[in-house]
C-alpha cells in the first residue's frame, strides 16, 4: 500500500516529508525534516538507511513529462551549509555527476508519524554541484545547488551539415537541389528581389 491508497488520509491533511536519494559511492540520503530517518528497503533505494534531516525545504522543483522529446531541469539548493559541508562537497563533486537522482514523498500525521510508505515521484541524471556565496561580508552565506535533467538530455548531437551537392548525392543519388550551395558565400546578404 501507498500514500495514496492509504484509506486513514481520507479528511486528514498530512504534512509532507520530501526525500532525495542519490546512487553516489556512498549512496547519498536526505529528506526535509529533522534528524535522521531510517527507511526500509525497496525499489529505488534497495539497501535503505538512514536519511539525515536538512530541517524544512522551501520549495520543490516540479517534475514534468517529456513533450516533443523536451525534458525539464530540476534544480536543487540547500543554503546555509558551513565551510566545512562546502569543503566536503567539493572534494566529492566528481562522484556526483550524472548520478541517478529519486524525489519521494511520505506523508506524516500529526503525531510525526509516518502514514503508509513513500512514493517515488521521479528520477533525474545529476550535473556537476555548483557553490555560491551571498550575504554580507560579516554574515556570508554558503549554498550548495545541483541541476538534474529529468530525462535522457544528454543525447549526442549530430554533426554539422553543409548540404554540397556531393552529401546531398550521397543521401539521394539523383538530387541536384544543393549543386549551387557553394556558390553562397559566408557573411554576406543577398538582396531579394533584385
Amino acid at each position: 500500500m501507498t500514500i495514496l491508497d492509504d484509506p486513514s488520509l481520507a479528511g486528514d491533511r498530512p504534512l509532507p516529508g520530501w526525500f532525495l536519494f542519490a546512487e553516489t559511492s556512498p549512496a547519498l540520503r536526505v529528506w526535509s525534516g529533522f534528524g535522521r530517518f531510517r527507511l526500509p528497503a525497496d525499489n529505488v533505494d534497495q539497501a535503505g538507511g538512514l536519511y539525515l534531516g536538512v530541517g524544512a525545504m522551501t520549495a520543490i522543483p516540479a517534475m514534468k513529462l517529456p513533450m516533443n522529446g523536451v525534458f525539464s531541469r530540476l534544480d536543487f539548493s540547500l543554503s546555509g551549509v558551513s565551510k566545512t559541508v562546502r569543503v566536503l562537497a567539493n572534494a566529492e563533486r566528481a562522484t556526483v555527476r550524472n548520478a541517478r537522482i529519486s524525489l519521494g514523498l511520505l506523508a506524516f500525521g500529526d503525531d510525526r508519524q509516518p502514514l503508509g510508505s513513500i512514493v517515488w515521484l521521479g528520477d533525474a541524471i545529476a550535473d556537476t554541484p555548483k557553490f555560491n556565496r551571498n550575504g554580507t561580508a560579516n554574515a556570508p552565506v554558503e549554498t550548495i545547488a545541483l541541476s538534474a535533467a529529468a530525462g535522457d538530455v544528454a543525447r549526442n548531437q549530430r554533426e554539422l551539415a553543409y548540404y554540397t551537392g556531393i552529401d546531398q548525392r550521397k543521401r539521394s543519388p539523383d538530387d541536384a537541389f544543393c549543386d549551387y550551395v557553394s556558390s553562397y558565400a559566408v557573411d554576406t546578404t543577398e538582396v531579394w528581389p533584385t
